[in-house]
């Protein structure tokens, strides 16, 4: 098989699973969502505490992340791995169709040199909201790179908005996760007042929440 027939089955075969999602995707049977488990890096660069909205759990009325203002509206997510590991998926829920992607790439380092060099997927959203997202055949990758190639955003500011972001994957023994809250429960920390003993300029909170 040539490498150019390789690719457009290929191609096929993705667009095949980047039909539309009603429901959250659930991760292929031996595999789960790890996005919360790794590193996550935002181009262009938001507030860092903009970055666990995308992994908290919640994605209907979930807090929205949102990338920093840049004249290249096409936002960038990329994942990092400390060690290889298969990976089999990456889907993201969109709150905003005026802040939407309608086309994106999933692209791998499979050196790890940080450079994703392989495409894994090129496909279009299923929707300008809701969820949209791409199973590949399980791939190992030392990181894993989201980018929006089309979409729409006011001048200067970037696509997508987004509440979450599933990174199907091998979990490992040593990754680690942010909290979740108990069946229930939520984070109620933005809500609170706090103060800090000595005390520190106000702004300095932000950090925390």
């Amino acid at each position: 098989m040539t490498r150019r027939l390789h690719y457009w089955l290929s191609g096929l075969f993705l667009s095949a699973f980047a039909a539309g999602w009603a429901s959250p995707p659930v991760a292929p049977a031996g595999f789960e969502n790890i996005a919360g488990r790794l590193e996550v890096r935002c181009y262009p660069d938001t507030y860092s505490d903009r970055l666990r909205h995308l992994t908290d759990g919640v994605a209907e009325n979930g807090a929205v992340f949102l990338f920093g203002p840049s004249k290249d509206q096409r936002g960038r997510l990329r994942f990092s791995f400390h060690q290889p590991r298969t990976i089999t998926g990456v889907h993201f829920y969109q709150p905003q169709a005026d802040f939407s992607t309608s086309r994106f790439r999933i692209s791998a380092d499979t050196e790890g040199d940080g450079r994703f060099r392989e495409t894994l997927a090129e496909a279009d959203a299923s929707g300008p909201t809701g969820w949209s997202g791409v199973n590949v055949e399980p791939h190992v990758a030392w990181g894993i790179e989201f980018y929006a190639l089309d979409g729409v955003a006011p001048s200067g500011r970037c696509y997508p908005r987004l509440t979450e972001i599933k990174l199907f994957g091998e979990s490992l023994d040593d990754d680690e996760q942010w909290p979740l809250p108990p069946t229930g429960y939520v984070n109620i920390a933005k809500e609170s007042e706090i103060a800090s003993l000595p005390s520190t300029d106000a702004r300095q909170v932000h950090y925390l929440i």
